[in-house]
């Protein structure tokens, strides 16, 4: 069997998020500028592509107005009242540009939708074309993508993890199902009834993740559970609850659902390549030292590339091809 192409997905506000909180109190700065967080996106995105050996790759981004569609659901969806510091806003901007301008890595977004959304839309593209994709984010929720065609690659979060996996680990359909009990597509059941303090998603009154996980196990999605509400394992109290919670509940679940459709409102898919000549990794990789001081980042886009990381341990890679019986499985793509 010849070997199959990858696609690297970067959840670009996961990675961009995950490091600038990392380094806030030592941030790397450069002419007044938190260069932390590109640093840490292009590191992370460039020793993906080498470790995986793939030119295939596109960056996934919330763009302003990305939640329009889900507060027209719940208008206090991700509604945050907390004060971003003063460097938030110019490192971010610097980093839009760095990454889609400078060094001409695809950046992508979508009107009114968030950029789970346009990973998930990209998972599906490049599984219907029989690309194996690889998911590089922090972002839990994402697990529901696992399937035979793609694998999420996340930062290890106990000491346990970080000692059996390295810094990153790769999650599976198998090890997702093992971890909750259930299968991946219904994360996003289990977020409804649950709830989702990140995105402010209040669950239902009275359900636990424990119990949520229960129900899911037992009766699979939320219409299922909802049909089935006079047979469910709850107290008088919380069948109660539920049972007042039901048009609520519908509603968390268009929350916490994917939308792959909006596939048609993005580039082609075989349009997501970074395949710079030498020249034009010499000119990305002299633009990031001149304008932001960032020389190993600059070292990787001129191709000069570290050893494998520590999570390409035994146990924890991708094989050369993924086995015909688990290609495009189908159940995979429910969102």
């Amino acid at each position: 069997m010849k070997q199959q192409e990858i696609l690297i997905v970067a959840d670009f506000m996961s990675i961009w998020f995950s490091h600038y909180h990392a380094h806030m109190q030592t941030p790397l700065m450069f002419n007044g500028l938190n260069t932390s967080p590109l640093n840490g996106v292009l590191n992370t995105v460039l020793s993906t592509m080498h470790n995986y050996k793939t030119n295939r790759v596109v960056l996934c981004d919330d763009i302003r107005g990305n939640k329009r569609f889900r507060r027209k659901i719940y208008k206090d969806y991700k509604r945050k009242d907390a004060q971003l510091a003063e460097d938030f806003q110019p490192a971010m901007d610097h980093s839009r540009w760095a990454v889609s301008e400078l060094c001409k890595l695809p950046l992508i977004g979508c009107q009114d939708y968030e950029a789970d959304d346009v990973i998930a839309a990209y998972c599906r593209a490049a599984n219907e074309k029989g690309i194996f994709v690889i998911v590089v984010s922090k972002d839990k929720d994402l697990r529901v993508l696992a399937n035979g065609g793609t694998h999420l690659l996340m930062q290890t979060a106990t000491a346990d993890d970080r000692k059996r996996y390295g810094s990153m680990r790769v999650w599976t359909q198998h090890t997702v199902c093992e971890k909750y009990g259930f299968h991946p597509k219904r994360i996003s059941d289990f977020l409804a009834l649950a709830g989702d303090a990140a995105d402010n998603i209040p669950g239902v009154p009275g359900i636990g993740s424990n119990k949520a996980a229960q129900l899911v196990a037992m009766f699979g999605d939320v219409e299922t559970i909802i049909a089935m509400q006079d047979h469910l394992p709850l107290g008088k109290k919380q069948a109660e609850k539920f049972a007042e919670s039901i048009d609520d509940l519908r509603k968390y679940k268009q929350l916490t659902s994917l939308y792959p459709e909006i596939i048609d409102q993005l580039p082609d898919v075989d349009t997501c390549i970074w395949e710079p000549t030498m020249q034009e990794r010499v000119q990305y990789a002299d633009g990031l030292v001149s304008s932001y001081g960032l020389n190993v980042a600059a070292q990787k886009v001129r191709g000069s590339m570290p050893k494998r990381t520590d999570w390409q341990k035994q146990g924890n890679t991708i094989p050369d091809c993924i086995h015909p019986d688990l290609e495009l499985q189908t159940d995979g793509f429910i969102f």
